[in-house]
């Protein structure tokens, strides 16, 4: 197992990509038609060109893409029509799938009005591209936990209108901070387009309770995001996700266990692979893109060869 800097300098090593599509130790022959869709999270390449974006997506057999509002808006300034942008996904086989994220919406009125400058610029995309779910994830909490609820519940009946889901992501620092309380905040809300968005990293250094995760009726886990990490973290929890994520299989995470958790479950929803590391996002788009779905398509193969917990 490599760790850290470790394995992204042995990628670094490779002259050039090896003829037959491998990819360090990792052949390419795991992707296949077969093979489990994975969705390109927005954040695991370093690309903003959203031309390089999906050509790299394509060729390393994703078949969805996360967006953030910021990438739709460049791509309109360097002149891209909505028609455009829709031929180019339909060319390369790829739908939008995941939109993210709104932030600050049980914060105080600047983080608001910040988060709805988000939430308007996400349903631009899915008016535009078409999309399946947006996140809402990270807020200070500057209102009672009703208010919260009705909050979390008015952006869900807003996406509604544009054809959304709405997860919610748990981030351990923060007032929805695991699994059973982003379940406790979709189950008050009432929404019937809301779930809850289970993301490995999340899990693992919050309170990776399997539980809270089987306490959620599997139709209502929106999503799944998968990355690896460290047994701890390095500095701040927020500077560790944001800047030290592993491509799966290169850390310390039970992800096989986390896998068989899910499927165990009867969970059945998109898998975004959300490698956020630096040394990730410095990495040419195609290698990118290629070393994230390899590493999650080959844990996941582990994870379902046969052998259960």
């Amino acid at each position: 197992m490599y760790h850290s800097h470790d394995y992204y300098d042995l990628l670094a090593q490779r002259d050039d990509e090896q003829e037959d599509g491998s990819v360090g130790s990792m052949t390419v022959s795991s992707r296949s038609g077969d093979r489990q869709p994975l969705v390109l999270a927005a954040g695991t390449l370093g690309t903003y060109d959203l031309a390089e974006r999906i050509d790299a997506a394509s060729a390393a057999g994703f078949s969805g893409l996360g967006l953030r509002p910021e990438d739709y808006t460049i791509a309109r300034d360097n002149g891209w029509s909505d028609a455009d942008m829709r031929s180019l996904l339909d060319d390369a086989g790829l739908s939008v799938v995941e939109l993210q994220s709104v932030h600050g919406w049980a914060g105080h009125e600047d983080e608001r009005a910040r988060g709805s400058e988000i939430e308007q610029g996400c349903y631009a995309i899915a008016d535009a591209l078409g999309a399946d779910y947006m996140m809402v994830s990270n807020t200070t909490l500057a209102c009672e936990w009703d208010e919260a609820v009705s909050r979390f519940g008015g952006i869900c009946d807003r996406a509604a209108t544009h054809g959304l889901g709405v997860a919610i992501e748990f981030l351990p620092w923060g007032p929805v901070p695991d699994a059973a309380t982003a379940w406790r905040l979709v189950s008050e809300s009432g929404a019937p387009n809301a779930g809850v968005l289970v993301d490995s990293w999340h899990h693992f250094r919050g309170a990776s309770d399997d539980d809270m995760i089987r306490s959620i009726p599997a139709d209502r886990i929106m999503a799944v995001q998968i990355d690896d990490a460290l047994a701890e973290p390095i500095g701040s929890l927020y500077d560790d996700t944001r800047h030290r994520r592993l491509p799966a299989g290169h850390g310390d995470l039970d992800l096989v266990g986390f896998v068989q958790l899910l499927d165990q479950h009867g969970v059945d929803a998109p898998w975004s692979v959300e490698i956020l590391s630096d040394e990730q996002r410095a990495l040419p788009p195609l290698e990118g893109a290629r070393l994230a779905a390899d590493t999650t398509w080959e844990l996941l193969a582990e994870a379902r060869s046969g052998i259960r917990r």
